[in-house]
């Protein structure tokens, strides 16, 4: 993509490009965490199903890495 961009635009781009790198190595690591089980199912669940984990997702950003 050539041209002149707002600063904006291209913070976007970037962020996206981020994401789409970040959401590939957690489907390889599920992949790979998955193959050690013998039966694994997934399913998608909207978030207004899903409070509890919902909730402890967004608590768990307000603490540190504990590892």
């Amino acid at each position: 993509m050539q041209g002149s961009f707002p600063v904006e635009v291209v913070e976007a781009m970037s962020l996206r490009y981020g994401l789409r790198i970040t959401l590939k190595d957690v489907l390889r690591s599920l992949t790979v965490l998955a193959s050690a089980f013998k039966n694994v199912s997934f399913s998608f669940v909207r978030r207004g199903g899903n409070k509890v984990a919902h909730k402890l997702a967004g608590l768990s950003s307000k603490f540190e890495d504990l590892s």
